[in-house]
C-alpha cells in the first residue's frame, strides 16, 4: 500500500537500480536462488519484506540461510528476537576477464621481485 507506507515507493526504484558510470545491474539474492520471501518483518502495524542482500553478475551465490515459513504471531516473540529475519549469503566474487587479467598480472609481478 503506497499511499500508507510512502517508503515502498523506494523499494520499487531498487527494481531497476542501475550504477549508470559502470553499467552493474543489482539483483536481490533470494529473488535470483528462487523468490522473495513473503515478509521479513512481521508486527502487528507492518508485514513485508523490507530486507534484502544486492549483488551483481560478478558474485555466485554458493549458500544462503533460508526464511522460516513456518512462524506464528508477530516478530519479535519467543523464537524470533528481533522484529526482523536476519538474511545470510555466502557469496563468491567472480572477476570479469579484465578483471583476471590484471590479477594475474599483479600476480605474475610479484613472483618475479
Amino acid at each position: 500500500d503506497m499511499e500508507r507506507y510512502p517508503q515502498l515507493q523506494q523499494l520499487q526504484c531498487l527494481e531497476n537500480l542501475t550504477d549508470y558510470r559502470i553499467g552493474i545491474r543489482w539483483k536481490s539474492v533470494m529473488d535470483t536462488v528462487g523468490h522473495e520471501p513473503p515478509y521479513t518483518t512481521r508486527t502487528p502495524r507492518f508485514t513485508d519484506t523490507i530486507d534484502y542482500i544486492f549483488c551483481n553478475d560478478q558474485w555466485r551465490i554458493s549458500g544462503y540461510l533460508p526464511i522460516p515459513s513456518d512462524t506464528k504471531g508477530f516478530m519479535p516473540n519467543q523464537h524470533y528476537v528481533s522484529d526482523h529475519f536476519a538474511l545470510c549469503a555466502d557469496l563468491m566474487f567472480m572477476p570479469n576477464q579484465n578483471q583476471t587479467r590484471q590479477i594475474v598480472s599483479k600476480l605474475e609481478a610479484s613472483e618475479t621481485d
